[in-house]
C-alpha cells in the first residue's frame, strides 16, 4: 500500500529557521482542523488561506514543507477517508425500497461477470491474467447478505462539497450484491502504484488498512477482503483491456488508450500477489 509520509517537520527544519517552521506548522495545522471541521463548505486554498490570515503562497509552503504534501492532496485525502465512512449508509439503504429486477450477485458470479469481460481481451493486452482469474476461480468466498451495490464506488464518482460527499453518480451497474464486492473496488484506489503511466501515488493517501477500518467504524473486520482486493484489480484490469482492444481494433479511436498496458500488468500482478 501506499507508504504515507508524516506530517512532522523533521525533514525541513534543517533548512529554516525555527520561527519559520513554528509559523508554518501553526499555519498548517490551522488549515487542516478548517478542513476537518467545515465539511458543508466550499473549500479552496484562497479560502483557507484568508481564515487563516496568510496568503496563498505562504500556505503552499506551509503544505509542502510541514506536511510533505499539498492542499490538493492533503483534501484528497480527506476525501478518501470520508468516502469509506459513508460507504456504509449505501449499504444500509434497504433493497425493498428500491426497483430491484433481479437477483443480487453472488460473489461467484461478480467474478463470472468480469470473466467474460476479461474473457474477451486478447491474452497479449492482458499478461497474467488467466492465472488470476485460476486463483479468484479458486478460492471464492460465500456470499452474505446483499445490499445495493453501486459498482464503482470511487472519489471520480463522488461530488463532494469541500471534503463532504454529497452526491453519488453514475450509476449503470448498480444491482444488488455482496458489499465486499464495493469495498474490494474502492481499495484499488488506495494504491497509487497500480497505475503507472495513467495516475500517480498521493502522499499522505489512506492505505487499504486504515479505510477498511473507517468503513467497520469500530465493528467486525468484512471477511476474505483480500480475494475481494483481488478481485477489483482483476475487474479493472478487465474494463482497461477491453477498453484498449477497442482502440487498437479501431472501434473506438482514443490514443490515451496506449497508456494503459503498464497499468493493466500493474493489476494483474499485485492481484495475482494477493492470493499467492
Amino acid at each position: 500500500m501506499i507508504s504515507k509520509a508524516p506530517y512532522g517537520v523533521e525533514r525541513h527544519v534543517p533548512t529554516q529557521r525555527p520561527s519559520t517552521v513554528r509559523l508554518r506548522t501553526s499555519l498548517f495545522h490551522e488549515a487542516n482542523a478548517i478542513v476537518a471541521r467545515d465539511y458543508a463548505a466550499d473549500l479552496s486554498l484562497d479560502d483557507i488561506a484568508r481564515r487563516v490570515a496568510s496568503s496563498r503562497r505562504q500556505l503552499q509552503r506551509a503544505y509542502a514543507e510541514i506536511g510533505d504534501t499539498t492542499f490538493r492532496d492533503y483534501l484528497t485525502a480527506v476525501r478518501m477517508r470520508r468516502a469509506a465512512e459513508i460507504l456504509p449508509r449505501l449499504h444500509a439503504v434497504p433493497l425493498s425500497a428500491l426497483p430491484v429486477d433481479s437477483e443480487p450477485l453472488a460473489p461467484a458470479e461478480e467474478l463470472a461477470r468480469w470473466r467474460r469481460t476479461m474473457g474477451a481481451v486478447p491474452p497479449e493486452l492482458a499478461p497474467g491474467a488467466a492465472r488470476l482469474e485460476k486463483l479468484l476461480a479458486s478460492s471464492v468466498p460465500d456470499a452474505v447478505d446483499p445490499v445495493l451495490v453501486h459498482g464503482d464506488y470511487r472519489l471520480g464518482n463522488i461530488i463532494a462539497n469541500g471534503s463532504e460527499p454529497v452526491a453519488l453518480i453514475d450509476w449503470e451497474i448498480w444491482s444488488p450484491g455482496d458489499p465486499r464486492v464495493e469495498l474490494g473496488w474502492f481499495l484499488v484506489f488506495a494504491d497509487g502504484t497500480n497505475f503507472p503511466g495513467v495516475g500517480r501515488e498521493v502522499p499522505g493517501l489512506p492505505d487499504a488498512v486504515e479505510l477498511v477500518e473507517r468503513y467497520a467504524d469500530g465493528g467486525p473486520v468484512p471477511g476474505d477482503l483480500t480475494w475481494f482486493d483481488a478481485l477489483g484489480r482483476f475487474k479493472m484490469a478487465a474494463i482497461m483491456g477491453h477498453n484498449l482492444r477497442r482502440h487498437r481494433e479501431g472501434r473506438h479511436h482514443d490514443p490515451d488508450q496506449e497508456r494503459l498496458p503498464a497499468t493493466i500488468e500493474r493489476l494483474i500482478l499485485t492481484g495475482t500477489e494477493r492470493l499467492t
